[in-house]
């Protein structure tokens, strides 16, 4: 479906009703929501230009290279949200970020266009940049919630080892509270997805041709995605991230938070 010049003034032309009675009425917030607004056109019209090029080239290697360039930034993202060390954290959930991405992302468009469309610019934009979307905030949830009860309750993981456990053992109990912790982050923000964004992704696949039993299964596909990417890269970055965490005696290192962030961009 491809819109007008005309049908796209047309549209825009809605914004007189807000206008009007943000003049007429002299509404405070108005300011702060048509300035949003500005942002929000900026920042589509740059992706509709990103995309626009992505698209027309059709380059698996430019797909890798995107795919790739979003889940650095969604894990530089999840370290500066954790508050932990990017140069030491970096690759971990980089790692988790990225094959969880990969594995999930190619298995899902399996699913939903066959294997041709592991070669499909259109199929892998999209789905790479939902999957990588929706693993960063229970990626910082996770290592922010496994750093802390290694820091705070260090005498715990320390008895545990002197009482005969290996390292693996004595750190289950929190990789399983940082499980625990990630994926309840990832399971409220799909709720959020699933009432908020859905719908619209849906009824826009419709406005677009996609019959509305299609629409749905689609949907159901992506949102079970999500949970299994969230799943598989928490699994995949607590796993590697040990190493990072401790040094050659199974002690916590002190480098690896990062305090130069304010406390107030905790989550």
């Amino acid at each position: 479906m491809n819109i007008s010049i005309g049908g796209m003034i047309m549209g825009f032309v809605l914004l007189i009703i807000p206008l009007y009675i943000y003049f007429k009425y002299s509404i405070d917030w108005m300011r702060q929501a048509l300035t949003a607004f500005a942002r929000m056109v900026l920042m589509l019209l740059t992706t509709a230009v990103f995309l626009f090029y992505v698209t027309r080239w059709d380059s698996l290697f430019v797909d890798i290279l995107w795919l790739v360039l979003i889940s650095a930034l969604s894990s530089l993202v999840a370290c500066h949200r954790a508050r932990l060390s990017t140069e030491r954290m970096f690759l971990p959930v980089m790692a988790g970020v990225t094959v969880a991405a990969v594995v999930v992302g190619a298995w899902t468009i399996i699913a939903i266009a066959g294997a041709s469309g592991l070669t499909d610019t259109r199929m892998i934009i999209p789905v790479g940049g939902l999957l990588v979307g929706m693993m960063v905030e229970s990626n910082a949830a996770a290592l922010s919630e496994y750093y802390g009860g290694l820091r705070h309750h260090g005498e715990l993981y320390q008895l545990l080892l002197g009482n005969g456990a290996r390292r693996d053992e004595a750190l289950n109990y929190f990789v399983r509270r940082a499980m625990q912790k990630g994926s309840a982050e990832g399971i409220r923000r799909m709720a959020t997805v699933i009432i908020s964004t859905t719908p619209v992704v849906m009824y826009t696949m419709i406005m677009c041709g996609t019959d509305a039993f299609s629409a749905v299964i689609v949907e159901m596909i992506i949102i079970i995605a999500s949970l299994a990417a969230v799943m598989l890269s928490l699994v995949i970055t607590l796993y590697i991230v040990r190493r990072y965490m401790l040094d050659d005696y199974s002690r916590l290192k002190n480098d690896i938070r990062n305090d130069n962030l304010e406390e107030d961009e905790i989550r």
